[in-house]
């Protein structure tokens, strides 16, 4: 056989958009909880139906919440969504709210190590909520982090990374004691200086394989 030859495979795949229940907005992230994949809207929790033999995949809006959404993570003891009005925890049909917070949850995260804490990312800085066997307590925003908090990232069990809209990365990381909190934290922040260039745009962490990636504007780093 003489020339070029091109196999293609076929790839299954599904497009969830208007034609199969996603409502105005575009949707942000996908998260797998106990099971099932979630997704969201500005204004709708949507749980993504895998399609059958004879049926397509479709998007299938939750009553709960109502609030504006901005973030969303699986946690042992139920689906935690970020809104407008602050961290709520909804776990089956039940949704409550474990921190009031009228600068908004825009950033989840917690250590598979550490389910009893939560860091949550606000407008005005980062929470810390802390299981105490029977009820989530905040501690209030973590002084020295007064910023607008969209992702975070663990280094280890006593050392993570906050990513911020357009001002900086900062790196916090908790006394290495048994009873240690994210309050007592060593706060570090990097933003035009120490390898970062100046006006970074948005900035994000991402915890990958090698260690931490710092995703801006300028580049991944």
């Amino acid at each position: 056989m003489q020339g070029a030859m091109r196999i293609d495979r076929k790839q299954e795949y599904s497009v969830f958009d208007e034609l199969n229940g996603k409502q105005t907005s575009n949707l942000a992230d996908v998260v797998r909880h106990r099971g099932e994949t979630y997704t969201y809207s500005p204004r709708f929790l949507y749980r993504m139906v895998a399609p059958g033999e004879t049926t397509p995949g479709r998007l299938e809006r939750l009553r709960r919440p109502s609030e504006s959404l901005w973030a969303l993570n699986s946690h042992p003891r139920g689906l935690l969504v970020g809104t407008a009005s602050g961290l709520l925890n909804v776990a089956g049909e039940t949704a409550e709210f474990i921190l009031r917070d009228e600068a908004s949850t825009v950033g989840i995260g917690w250590h598979p190590d550490d389910p009893d804490t939560i860091l949550s990312g606000s407008l005005q800085g980062l929470n810390e909520l802390h299981w105490d066997g029977a009820q989530w307590l905040s501690s209030g925003v973590i002084t020295g982090t007064e910023s607008e908090i969209r992702t975070i990232a663990f280094e280890s069990l006593r050392a993570a990374w906050l990513g911020t809209t357009t001002r900086e990365f900062v790196r916090i990381e908790r006394p290495d004691a048994p009873d240690s909190r994210w309050r007592d934290a060593k706060i570090t922040h990097y933003y035009g200086t120490r390898g970062l260039p100046a006006n970074l745009g948005w900035s994000h962490v991402v915890a990958v394989p090698v260690g931490i990636a710092f995703l801006t504007a300028k580049g991944v780093y």
